[in-house]
């Protein structure tokens, strides 16, 4: 229903605004055929050389002056305006060689008849080309004035050089029959030209000539009978020909008035509209300043008051009149209580300062004595004074200090908020628990504050719909400060209302629960270790009595076979029991450590005595095994069995990182390090790599990336590793492989 209404005053806006246009055009048609029939009865019989000088000297002071129009107001008007003038004024160029070529007397009527009638065609068709110029091509890039003029200047004078350097030739073209043929094809090729334009104007025409387009319209409407009447005429006619120029002066006075009304009446509409805004503006600004609870005086540039609101004038007890327009001396003489005190408007006024902030004694014009604390702040025109009661705002401020001094005493993480989630107070314990100044809190839009704390609390209270909200429930968030340090919290949120019972703020009260979720957590690492611990003793209990029996089979073995290799293998298998047993046994350490046996081992020996189970690890996996190890001693004080375990754990970690390894590598280093007495072992691999995320949390007990792992082989590693003294790096990048560098006290002392 809505878009039928408007579509129906749309369309009723453009008939009108046809049907005025039209009619104007009619009226128009009607004076312009009558001045025409009176001059032709009257003026014609008596000198038809005036009527042509006196229309083509109208015509070329209009064109002038629509050139000067633009050329004076060039870079602020359209560049279609700009286009229109300079193709007009070419037009006006080729006008005044036509008309001082017209005969006008017998002297020289013989000579220059022809090149006046081509000058006259070309000055009509250059209005018609410029007309259809505009409307067919967009015109973004504005060219430089001086340059337009000179190229159009330039053009006239080329095309008046070739015209009568050849008129000669053009005479003879125009001779006899020629002479008919071609005005009536100059005649033809302006019509349809005009013809084209009038088409184009009706469909682009409101979109490119937006402020001028009835004037531009009419002038089109009136150049369709004009060129008529220059093409049916053939110079017997006095009431044609008075037609053509009569229609002539009438269309260039509506280009002149299209262009009056875009370069000089829009523009001062424009600025009357702006001034009348600008005192809208300036009398809402004067009653935000009269209702504002300080008092406000504003000095202009020579030092006197332009505006005082009407609490500074309750505050001196004195009268708009009075007060306005006093200089700063006349103020310091009438209302300062102490007359040695220093004029502060001065030093501003001079640029020494942009802002004073003092609290000075006054007395009104009831001679009270009154303390005002003055804040002058140095603006664009002028100082802008803002006095308060001193007394009111220390009272203010004691408030303030209180309710701060309160808040600062309490453990807890407090923040309030304003309507719009600003922060306006928070006590010292936030400001010290998210490690930030209070003077950044504050002012800061809370979930701005949130990004900056990478907090992941997503639930805040809607103060527009408080009935909703579970203000009573507690919420758990956590963030994390500049320096890194993690920080969980219980928030509570609750609004804080005025005596109307209407919200007015948030207030959230937070709790750091950091420390008990740490002594939590390490609660329930204590008891995953103890139930491992019992796990742990039924499946040892359990294996031993299996291993025992392979052990003793084993033995038996050894007794009943001749063969030595076969009887090398079989005590290999016994060792490997044997180490299994062990390595079960240390499953237990955890929840319960063993005692462990040291001695001074070669760390070399250690990699060396693995040999064997390492090339079937790899053998079986397709994986390339290197060993490079150094001809130093590599002594070292440990346990055999528990290194053997931290190396064989991380050395099968390696063979799984590399089961997705087109060449798959595993290279085991030792080396010596005599500076740092250390000796370090080196296991590499070229595998899949672990992200920083894994990296960051490797060694944590039950942290593990695999489907059936339990997350306790490195964080067993890592014990056992600490427990001799030493030290495990891991460096890694996903793509390209892991390195495992684990660093032994040396037991030989470097000399």
């Amino acid at each position: 229903m809505d878009n039928n209404l408007k579509f129906s005053k749309v369309f009723y806006q453009r008939i009108t605004l046809k049907s005025d246009i039209f009619l104007q055009y009619l009226i128009i048609l009607f004076i312009g055929f009558l001045i025409s029939f009176i001059f032709s009865i009257t003026l014609w019989k008596f000198d038809l050389d005036l009527i042509h000088s006196l229309s083509e000297i109208f015509c070329i002071s209009i064109s002038f002056n629509i050139f000067l129009l633009i050329f004076h107001t060039y870079y602020i008007n359209t560049a279609y305006n700009r286009i229109l003038t300079f193709g007009i004024l070419f037009s006006t160029a080729m006008n005044i060689f036509h008309t001082y070529y017209f005969p006008t007397s017998k002297y020289n009527a013989e000579a220059f008849n022809d090149i006046s009638s081509i000058f006259g065609i070309l000055s009509r068709l250059s209005v018609v080309l410029v007309l259809l110029v505009s409307l067919l091509f967009t015109f973004k890039k504005t060219l430089k004035k001086f340059l337009s003029l000179f190229v159009v200047v330039f053009i006239s004078m080329i095309f008046y050089i070739i015209i009568y350097h050849y008129r000669s030739s053009f005479k003879q073209l125009l001779a006899s029959h020629n002479e008919i043929f071609l005005r009536i094809l100059m005649e033809a090729i302006i019509c349809i030209s005009l013809l084209i334009c009038f088409i184009l104007f009706r469909k682009k025409g409101k979109r490119i000539f937006i402020t001028n387009y009835n004037y531009i319209y009419l002038a089109i409407l009136i150049l369709i009978p004009s060129e008529l009447c220059y093409f049916i005429s053939d110079g017997t006619n006095p009431f044609i020909s008075t037609c053509s120029h009569v229609f002539k002066m009438i269309y260039f006075y509506f280009f002149y008035k299209a262009i009056f009304v875009t370069t000089i009446i829009n523009p001062h509409n424009k600025l009357n509209e702006s001034i009348v805004k600008l005192k809208e503006k300036e009398r809402e600004m004067i009653e935000i300043l009269d209702n504002m609870h300080v008092g406000i005086a504003i000095f202009d540039n020579e030092s006197k008051i332009s505006f005082a609101n009407s609490v500074c004038l309750d505050l001196l007890k004195t009268k708009k009149n009075d007060f306005l327009g006093l200089s700063s001396k006349q103020v310091m003489d009438n209302y300062s209580g102490d007359k040695s005190a220093i004029n502060i408007i001065d030093p501003l006024m001079k640029n020494d300062y942009k802002t004073i902030k003092i609290v000075r004694s006054y007395k009104t014009t009831k001679s009270e004595e009154l303390k005002l604390s003055v804040e002058a702040i140095k603006v664009k025109n002028g100082v802008q004074v803002i006095l308060t009661d001193a007394r009111k705002e220390q009272e203010l401020d004691d408030i303030r200090l209180q309710t701060q001094a309160v808040l600062n005493s309490i453990d807890n993480l407090v923040l309030l908020l304003d309507t719009r989630y600003n922060v306006i107070m928070c006590n010292d314990a936030l400001s010290n628990a998210v490690e930030m100044d209070k003077n950044d809190i504050l002012k800061q839009n809370v979930f701005k504050l949130k990004k900056l704390l990478n907090s992941d609390l997503k639930y805040m209270p809607n103060l527009k719909t408080p009935y909703s909200n579970p203000f009573t429930k507690n919420y758990n968030a956590d963030f994390t400060t500049n320096s890194g340090k993690k920080v969980n919290l219980i928030i509570y949120f609750s609004s804080v209302k005025n005596i109307d019972n209407e919200i007015i703020g948030l207030i959230a009260v937070g709790t750091d629960i950091t420390k008990l979720l740490e002594e939590q957590q390490m609660q329930q690492q204590q008891e995953k270790l103890a139930l491992i611990g019992q796990l742990g003793s039924g499946i040892v209990h359990e294996t031993k009595n299996y291993l025992s029996a392979i052990k003793g089979y084993c033995q038996l073995m050894t007794l009943k076979i001749s063969d030595d290799a076969v009887k090398k293998q079989v005590k290999r298998i016994e060792n490997i029991t044997d180490d299994v047993n062990r390595v079960i046994m240390d499953f237990l350490t955890f929840a319960k450590p063993s005692s462990s046996v040291h001695s001074s081992i070669s760390l070399n020996g250690i990699v060396e005595s693995m040999k064997f189970l390492f090339d079937s690890l790899c053998y079986n996996n397709k994986i390339n095994l290197e060993f490079n190890l150094t001809h130093a001693q590599t002594d070292i004080f440990a346990d055999e069995t528990q290194l053997k375990h931290v190396v064989l754990n991380i050395v099968k970690n390696a063979v799984e990182a590399l089961s997705e390894t087109e060449k798959p590598l595993l290279s085991i280093n030792t080396e010596l390090m005599p500076g740092d007495n250390k000796v370090v072992l080196r296991i590499t691999d070229n595998g899949k790599g672990i992200s920083k995320e894994v990296l960051e949390k490797l060694g944590t007990p039950f942290f593990t990336t695999k489907d059936k792992g339990t997350g306790l082989g490195l964080s067993l590693c890592y014990r056992i590793v600490s427990e001799h003294s030493g030290n495990i790096d891991i460096k890694s990048k996903e793509g390209e492989g892991t390195t495992f560098t684990i660093s032994f006290p040396s037991s030989i002392k470097s000399v």
